[in-house]
C-alpha cells in the first residue's frame, strides 16, 4: 500500500470511528482514467503523481468539508477551480495584487502550477505545487487564501499533508459537525 493509500485509509478509519453512517458515504469512488485525463488537459500539465492517486481512490467529497475543514475537490472540480482561477490572471484581476512567499513557493497571487486540491467554499484552498521555488518539493501542499497575501507551504509532500491531518484527528483537535470536520476549538457552532 503506497503511503498516500495507508494514511487515506486511516483518515476513513477515523471518520468510521466517528460517524460511519453519514461521512464517509458522502466519499465518491475513485476518478476513472478517462475524468484524470479531462481534468489533466484542462490544466494543461500532469497531476502529481500523490494527488492522482488520491483522486483514483476517491474523487472528491460530496459537499462535505473532511479534509482539514474543507471539500475534497473531485476530478472535474479541480479543473473548474483552475480554470476560474486561470480565466482571472487572463483578464488581469489579480494584477497589482503581491503576494508574501512563506517557505520555498513562488511569490505570485496565483500561479498556473497550483493545482487545487481542497476547496473553503468561500474562495480558499490547498493546492498542490508543482513548481516550488529552490529548496521545496515538487507535489508540496500550499495554502491559498483569496484576500490574503500570504501563500504557505504547509506541508512538503500530499501523504504527511494528510498524516498531519490524522495525527489532529487522534489528538481530539477535530471533531465531526453537521457531517463536516471542524476544529475542536470553533465555539461558534
Amino acid at each position: 500500500m503506497s503511503a498516500v493509500a495507508h494514511v487515506w485509509q486511516q483518515l476513513e478509519d477515523w471518520l468510521f470511528s466517528v460517524d460511519e453512517d453519514e461521512v464517509v458515504l458522502n466519499l465518491f469512488p475513485g476518478a476513472s482514467d478517462v475524468a484524470l485525463a479531462k481534468t489533466t488537459k484542462r490544466i494543461r500539465t500532469a497531476l502529481a503523481p500523490s494527488h492522482r492517486e488520491l483522486l483514483q481512490i476517491h474523487d472528491g467529497t460530496e459537499h462535505q468539508r473532511i479534509v482539514w475543514g474543507e471539500e475534497l475537490l473531485a476530478a472535474a472540480d479541480v479543473a473548474y477551480s483552475w480554470d476560474l482561477l486561470d480565466d482571472w490572471v487572463r483578464t488581469g484581476a489579480f494584477n497589482g495584487k503581491h503576494a508574501t512567499p512563506v517557505g520555498p513557493v513562488k511569490a505570485a497571487w496565483w500561479h498556473r502550477s497550483w493545482i487545487p486540491l481542497t476547496y473553503d467554499g468561500a474562495g480558499n484552498y490547498h493546492m498542490v505545487d508543482l513548481a516550488p521555488e529552490p529548496g521545496g518539493t515538487v507535489g508540496q501542499v500550499i495554502r491559498y487564501l483569496h484576500r490574503a497575501p500570504e501563500r504557505t507551504v504547509v506541508a512538503p509532500s500530499l501523504h504527511e499533508w494528510l498524516g498531519d491531518l490524522v495525527t489532529e484527528l487522534r489528538a481530539g483537535k477535530w471533531r465531526v459537525h453537521k457531517d463536516d470536520l471542524v476544529r475542536t476549538d470553533e465555539t461558534s457552532l
